[in-house]
């Protein structure tokens, strides 16, 4: 990820009045759904995003220092009832979640492109029901826990032409398995 804001964000936050917003992107296999903090519909960065209003809450994004795998939460609550079923319906372990922020000109356009704060993978979805609403948190884990995963690649001929096709440097490992060899005679 860029560390570096664009020039016209930077201004923007620089500014006497300023109109933030916060974007959420999530990826299904289905195709992708795109989420914004404000009402109506926003394009920005040549795509759609659905303004759910007061409805979306993101916590906090950290970073640490020592590369510690961090998570977020994003809160949804009132929405539309086929977008609720996709996302119910959905094999959503390990799919992309992407924060965005953003900032809005006097006439309601982006200032420029939006910047990614968090970009993740879900983990869970929790539902939570009242009388007159559904709300689902999602818990999305940072691309850094892979670091944390084990790895379960094995040396075999098999793995290898499966990853390198036509690479037969492991064609004869299964041969030195039970072979007996003289070493230093």
């Amino acid at each position: 990820m860029s560390r570096t804001l664009p020039a016209a964000l930077a201004t923007e936050f620089g500014a006497t009045e300023l109109k933030p917003f916060q974007a959420v992107e999530i990826t299904f296999s289905d195709g992708v759904v795109r989420f914004w903090t404000g009402f109506g519909t926003l394009t920005a960065d040549g795509e759609d995003w659905e303004g759910i209003g007061q409805v979306l809450g993101i916590s906090e994004a950290t970073e640490a220092a020592d590369l510690a795998a961090s998570g977020i939460t994003v809160t949804l609550s009132g929405l539309d009832t086929t977008v609720l079923s996709a996302i119910l319906n959905e094999n959503y372990k390990l799919r992309p979640l992407s924060i965005y922020v953003g900032a809005l000109d006097a006439d309601n356009v982006p200032v420029s492109t939006l910047y990614k704060t968090f970009d993740g993978r879900m983990d869970t979805i929790n539902i939570q029901e009242n009388a007159d609403k559904v709300t689902l948190v999602i818990n999305a884990e940072s691309r850094l826990i892979d670091l944390n995963r084990p790895r379960t690649r094995k040396l075999t001929d098999a793995e290898q032409k499966s990853r390198y096709p036509g690479d037969d440097s492991l064609a004869q490992v299964a041969l030195l398995a039970d072979r007996q060899l003289d070493w230093g005679k």
